[in-house]
């Protein structure tokens, strides 16, 4: 989709309608107006590396989705919280207060069908060593929820892909994650309604 395409504006003049109404009309639909985001273009291996991942999948029915944890990491800022872009009366600006000081907490977390781990709260950057001590520490939570074991999902990030020997060596039974595809991990969703909830409280 290209949203320089899609705006009300030139939506109106191609069908010769009034703004209003395409705008009702996404409105009704559930549509949002937001700013969006730039993905980058895969390369022929990449996609072959989600095709791959995705088959893995279907040869076993999603079997592994469920004995598996997905765990990712979450920087939010208090800057973060406030709208870039909303809707508003024409020629009045939306007014929004800034926070006077800036802060930002980063969380890790792992979630399953089984149930979740604890976020690990932290504000230094995340590298392999901190990376490894984090597990570490939630290991026993996920041991809790899958006596038997479980797989073990994580994505590209460098404090990951550094971590990848010892993660085998300790007995998690990883299987590769494809470059550039935050949307086959499901715990970008609870990031999403993460964040949303934290807007919304402020």
């Amino acid at each position: 989709m290209f949203p320089q395409k899609v705006s009300t504006r030139n939506l109106a003049a191609r069908d010769g309608v009034n703004r209003t109404i395409i705008h009702n009309i996404f409105v009704e639909k559930g549509l949002k107006y937001q700013s969006p985001n730039t993905l980058p273009e895969l390369t022929m291996g990449q996609m072959q590396k989600r095709t791959a991942y995705c088959s893995n999948m279907l040869e076993t029915n999603g079997e592994k989705i469920y004995e598996t944890f997905f765990n990712d990491e979450m920087g939010i800022k208090l800057s973060e919280t406030h709208p870039k872009i909303t809707w508003g009366l024409p020629y009045k600006k939306v007014k929004t207060e800034k926070p006077l000081q800036d802060i930002k907490l980063n969380c890790w977390g792992a979630i399953s069908d089984n149930g979740a781990t604890s976020l690990h709260i932290f504000h230094e950057s995340m590298n392999a060593d901190l990376y490894q001590k984090v597990l570490t520490d939630h290991r026993q939570e996920m041991e809790a929820l899958y006596p038997e074991g479980f797989y073990f999902q994580q994505d590209n990030l460098p404090a990951h892909k550094a971590s990848k020997t010892w993660i085998l060596q300790n007995g998690l039974g990883q299987f590769d994650f494809p470059d550039y595809s935050l949307d086959l991990n499901v715990i970008e969703n609870l990031w999403s309604s993460l964040k949303y909830a934290v807007r919304c409280d402020l």
